[in-house]
C-alpha cells in the first residue's frame, strides 16, 4: 500500500510544535520531519501515512494554525507518483531540538494533571447545610447590614429632602 503525506507550513517555532503534536495525536501517522525557511521563520511540518490518517491529520493541524493566524499553507498528496517519490524521500529527519521540545511539553502536561489531582485530593470537605440552616446563616450574616443601609437611607433622604416654600396669602 502506498503512503500519502501531509504537508502544514506555519509561522513561528512555538505553533510548529504545537501544529505537530496535535497532528501526530489526532491520527495514525508519522511525524517525518519539518523543514525551516531560510530567514522567514516558517516552518513545514511533514507527515506520512495513509490517506484518510492524513487527511485527518491535516485538517487538524491546518485548523489549529488557522485558528492562531500562523496558517501559511497547507496540502495532502495521496499516494504520489514513483517519480515525486524521489523528491519527497529527501526529507529532513525531525529536528532533535523540536522532538525534544514535545517530548517536555507532555511531561509538563502529564505533570500539571498530577498536580491537579493532588490538589483535589488535599481539599477539605465543605459542610452541606440543610436548607432551613442556610436560611438561618444568610439572615444572620445579611441583617446587620440591613440595619445599618436603611439608617443610611433614613439620613440622607432626610439631607435629600427638598424644602417646601410656604405660599403667602
Amino acid at each position: 500500500m502506498k503512503k500519502s503525506y501531509g504537508f502544514v507550513e506555519v509561522h513561528g517555532l512555538a505553533l510548529a510544535i504545537t501544529v505537530a503534536d496535535a497532528m501526530v495525536k489526532s491520527a495514525n501517522v508519522e511525524l517525518i520531519g519539518t523543514e525551516n525557511a531560510n530567514g522567514i521563520a516558517w516552518i513545514q511540518i511533514k507527515v506520512m501515512g495513509d490517506v484518510g490518517a492524513v487527511k485527518a491529520a491535516v485538517d487538524v493541524g491546518s485548523s489549529l494554525a488557522r485558528k492562531n493566524n500562523g496558517l501559511v499553507a497547507f496540502r495532502v498528496i495521496a499516494r504520489p507518483d514513483a517519480e515525486l517519490m524521489s523528491l519527497l524521500t529527501e526529507v529532513v529527519p525531525v529536528e532533535p531540538v523540536l522532538a525534544e521540545r514535545v517530548n517536555e511539553i507532555d511531561q509538563g502536561v502529564e505533570q500539571k494533571r498530577i498536580d491537579t489531582e493532588e490538589l483535589i485530593i488535599k481539599l477539605p470537605e465543605a459542610k452541606v447545610l440543610e436548607p432551613k440552616e442556610q436560611v438561618e446563616t444568610v439572615a444572620e450574616e445579611v441583617e446587620p447590614g440591613l440595619e445599618i443601609m436603611a439608617e443610611t437611607v433614613k439620613r440622607d433622604s432626610k439631607k435629600n429632602a427638598p424644602k417646601r416654600k410656604r405660599s403667602s396669602k
